[in-house]
């Protein structure tokens, strides 16, 4: 606890840092033991709570958006035909396919004069 709970500077309020597992349901009351005879219901309220992700266990995002909950949609290939472009006429690609050339060279045969 921090110095102006311990003096009780707040009243009856105190406020703490904890560190919590967010992959379990955090509570929202606690009982706080005092001594052998006196106990008391607290009620805890969080200030800031951060997203977190059940599906990969992330903080920083829900799993409606999380990428493993919802992988994302290929990209269009390049095989499907071509969408005509403003002018309304569908162009041929102007990517060509190469090959590799063997490394073995081959040369015809030269006619030699006798």
């Amino acid at each position: 606890m921090d110095k102006a709970t311990i003096d009780g500077d707040f009243g009856h309020f105190a406020k703490v840092l904890m560190d919590v597992d967010m992959s379990v349901l955090l509570p929202s009351s606690v009982i706080l033991e005092r001594g052998e005879l006196h106990s008391s219901f607290i009620l805890i309220k969080y200030e800031y709570l951060p997203s977190f992700c059940s599906v990969c266990s992330s903080i920083g995002h829900l799993p409606s958006s999380c990428r493993r909950n919802n992988p994302k949609v290929p990209v269009a290939s390049a095989e499907k035909s071509p969408q005509p472009m403003a002018g309304g006429s569908v162009e041929e690609p102007i990517f060509q396919l190469v090959h590799p050339r063997s490394s073995k060279m081959v040369y015809p045969p030269v006619d030699k004069p006798v």
